[in-house]
């Protein structure tokens, strides 16, 4: 709007557009007047954005054409920037089967802008089974953030959700052993003893299963300390699929003249 001799006002509100940024404004008389809206010295974040808060505008670029404009414009307005959503997600490390939920390695990132500082922490992370298996599903908790840059930022939710490997835990046999045979023309093997399982934790339900075990001796001829490798050996039992068990077993054994 401007004001006449006659003390009439124009309204030109109907002869402003915008375009890339710039708004013209025309006098309806061949003449325009341009120019760029800002913020009026607002505290920069280190990224060098405005920071959060509400600012004053101020005309920027002021370039007229027509006498009836000056290239003095005065703006009346402000602009409320509000804190920018700050998403974090996570990742946790695979491990070992250890009875337990507990998970570690966690590696946290977040959408910030980039050059800002903010440093995220978080306070548990656990997977949602104790079991093995792949891609486990396991929640990260209490994420907070601080730093320099915070300020401008709000986090939404403390909790994440990711996924991550849980390998069965490698165990051995103790106690492994084979009867002494008379040659008999075969490499066969009789296994007199399958041991015990050593690594089991706690009371984790886990037997020997040898229903198709095949021990064989390297050879079919007669000697002593002779390599036997045993094939077919698995575990049992409720907890079974949270260990692996080396295949084939190895032991030695005797075969005698006949």
């Amino acid at each position: 709007r401007y004001l006449m001799p006659d003390n009439s006002v124009i309204d030109l509100t109907s002869q402003l557009t915008l375009n890339a940024g710039t708004y013209t404004l025309n006098d309806g008389a061949s003449g325009n007047a341009q120019f760029g809206l800002a913020l009026n010295n607002p505290t920069l974040s280190t990224a060098g954005l405005p920071s959060v808060g509400v600012w004053n505008m101020a005309a920027s670029g002021a370039i007229a054409t027509s006498p009836n404009f000056s290239n003095t414009l005065s703006v009346v307005g402000t602009q409320t920037i509000t804190p920018k959503t700050l998403t974090v997600t996570a990742t946790v490390a695979s491990k070992v089967y250890d009875g337990g939920t507990s998970a570690s390695g966690v590696n946290l990132s977040d959408d910030r802008i980039q050059g800002d500082l903010l440093t995220a922490t978080y306070s548990a992370a656990a997977f949602a089974s104790k079991n093995a298996g792949l891609a486990v599903s396991a929640t990260v908790s209490g994420i907070a953030a601080s730093g320099t840059d915070m300020a401008n930022y709000q986090i939404l939710s403390s909790t994440t959700s990711t996924a991550s490997d849980i390998t069965p835990k490698s165990i051995s046999i103790s106690g492994l052993s084979v009867s002494a045979r008379t040659y008999d023309g075969t490499n066969s093997a009789v296994v007199s003893s399958y041991g015990s399982l050593l690594g089991i934790l706690g009371a984790d339900d886990v037997q020997i299963d040898s229903w198709n075990a095949v021990a064989t001796y390297s050879n079919k001829n007669v000697g002593v300390g002779k390599v036997i490798s045993i094939d077919g050996v698995g575990l049992g039992g409720a907890n079974a699929g949270n260990y692996s068990l080396a295949s084939p077993l190895n032991t030695s054994g005797d075969i005698t003249s006949k």
